[in-house]
C-alpha cells in the first residue's frame, strides 16, 4: 500500500492530476477485477462469498499486478490479466497458498503477451531505464555512456528516489527499501 501510495503522488506531483487519477484508476480496475473474479467463482463452487474472501486475499493480487504496469497500460489488458491470473494462477491450483506460480507474474505475463500493444511507451512520461538499457544492450562499459544513461534520469540519486517513469511499484528504490526493513522489523 506505501508503494501504491507513492506512485499516486509522484504522478499527481511529476504529471499532473490525469495521472495520478490514472493511477488510481489501474489499481481499481486491478484489484476490482481479481476480486470480482474471485466472488463469482465461489459463487458458482457454492461456497460462502465473503469468509471465503477474508481467507484468500484477491486484492493482493491485484495490487501487485497494477504495481507491476505502467500507467498508460490498457484498462482491458489490466482486467483480462487480473482474471487469468486469478483463475489460471491461483483458483485453479487450489486457491490461496496452493498456487505454484505468482499470480499476479501470471497476469503481467497475460497483459505482456497477449496485449502487447497494451504496453506502449508513455511520451509524456518518457523512457524508463529498462527501456533505456535494452537499448544500450543492456550492458554499459564504457563510462560515457554510463554518464549518457545516469543523465538521461537524472543521475543516480534521482534512480535511487525514484523520480522517473516506471511500472508503478519499481520506480523508488528508497520506498521498496524502507518497505522492506519495515517488513523485517514486524517479521
Amino acid at each position: 500500500v506505501v508503494v501504491a501510495l507513492f506512485a499516486i503522488v509522484f504522478n499527481f506531483m511529476q504529471y499532473g492530476s490525469a495521472y495520478g487519477i490514472r493511477v488510481i484508476l489501474v489499481i481499481l480496475v486491478a484489484v476490482g477485477s481479481s476480486v470480482l473474479t474471485e466472488v463469482v467463482w465461489f459463487l458458482l463452487n457454492k461456497k460462502p462469498v465473503l469468509s471465503s474472501l477474508a481467507v484468500s486475499f484477491p486484492w493482493v493480487t491485484g495490487l501487485i499486478l497494477a504495481l507491476m504496469c505502467q500507467v498508460n497500460v490498457s484498462l482491458y489488458a489490466l482486467s483480462m490479466g487480473s482474471i487469468f491470473a486469478i483463475l489460471f494462477g491461483k483458483l485453479i491450483f487450489g486457491g490461496f497458498g496452493h498456487n505454484i506460480f505468482n499470480p499476479a507474474g501470471v497476469g503481467r505475463a497475460v497483459v505482456l503477451t497477449g496485449f502487447a500493444s497494451a504496453v506502449v511507451v508513455d511520451f509524456a512520461t518518457g523512457a524508463t531505464p529498462t527501456s533505456t538499457m535494452n537499448a544500450y544492450g543492456w550492458l554499459i562499459n564504457d563510462a560515457a555512456l554510463g554518464e549518457t544513461f545516469l543523465s538521461g534520469f537524472g543521475g543516480l540519486s534521482n534512480l535511487f528516489i525514484g523520480s522517473y517513469a516506471g511500472a508503478l511499484g519499481e520506480t523508488s528504490t528508497l520506498t521498496l527499501i524502507l518497505v522492506g526493513i519495515y517488513l523485517s522489523w514486524r517479521k
